[in-house]
C-alpha cells in the first residue's frame, strides 16, 4: 500500500498544471483525494474529468472563493486538513447550488490576510492558523491550541460540545462577520467563512 506522500510520485508537476489547466484544481484535487494507491497521470485524468462533469452538471446559484494559506495539490494529500472533503461535502449537499473553487499555495491569500479578504468578501471561505488569523479577527487569541488544549481529543471535545457555541462561534459572529466551521488536528488550523446571508443554515 502506498503512502499519501507518494501518491503522486509518478506524476510531474507539468502534468498536473495540465490537468488543472482543464479540469480546474478543485476538480482535479478533489479526484486525487479520492484515488487509492500509486496514481498514474490517466488515472487522474479520467478521475478528474469525472469529477468536473459531476459538478458542473447543473448550473452553480452562488460561486464562492477558498483561499487557503499555504495548502496546495502535494501537501493536502499528506496533511489531511478537511478542505476538499468541506468542498465536496457542500456541493454534494446542496446539490450544486453552491459550487466552491479551491485557491491554495497562496495565490489569493496567506497566512496574514486570508481572514482580512474573508471579512472583505474578495474570499469566501479560508483556512490559515489561528494565531495568524487573531491580526483581523483579535478573538482568536482566545484559542492559543498549543497551550490550552492537553491533547487533540480535549480540541475537538470543546470546538464540537454546545457550550463552545456561546464561548467561540457566537461571538465570533458578531465580533469578526465569520462562522467557524472546523479545525484539523494540529492544534492551530482554522476553517471559517463569510457570514453570508444565501447560505441559510448550510453552514
Amino acid at each position: 500500500m502506498h503512502s499519501t506522500s507518494d501518491k503522486l510520485k509518478n506524476i510531474s508537476r507539468r502534468d498536473l498544471l495540465r490537468l488543472t489547466k482543464r479540469f480546474g484544481i478543485t476538480s482535479t484535487l478533489i479526484a486525487a483525494s479520492g484515488l487509492t494507491g500509486l496514481v498514474t497521470f490517466s488515472r487522474l485524468a479520467e478521475a478528474a474529468n469525472s469529477t468536473y462533469k459531476k459538478r458542473f452538471k447543473t448550473p452553480a446559484k452562488y460561486n464562492w472563493k477558498f483561499g487557503a494559506a499555504g495548502f496546495n495539490e502535494r501537501n493536502l494529500l499528506i496533511e489531511r486538513a478537511g478542505c476538499l472533503q468541506f468542498v465536496n461535502d457542500l456541493e454534494e449537499r446542496t446539490d450544486g447550488a453552491i459550487r466552491i473553487e479551491f485557491i491554495g499555495s497562496n495565490q489569493i491569500c496567506g497566512q496574514l490576510n486570508c481572514v482580512k479578504k474573508t471579512q472583505q468578501g474578495i474570499i469566501d471561505v479560508y483556512a490559515a492558523s489561528t494565531q495568524n488569523s487573531a491580526g483581523g479577527a483579535p478573538y482568536l487569541n482566545v484559542l492559543d491550541y498549543a497551550y490550552m488544549f492537553p491533547s487533540r481529543a480535549a480540541q475537538y471535545y470543546f470546538l464540537y460540545h454546545p457550550g463552545s457555541q456561546k464561548v467561540l462561534r457566537d461571538p465570533y459572529r458578531t465580533r469578526h462577520g465569520l462562522h467557524f466551521l472546523f479545525s484539523h488536528a494540529e492544534l492551530r488550523g482554522i476553517m471559517a467563512a463569510l457570514q453570508h446571508p444565501n447560505a441559510g443554515n448550510i453552514l
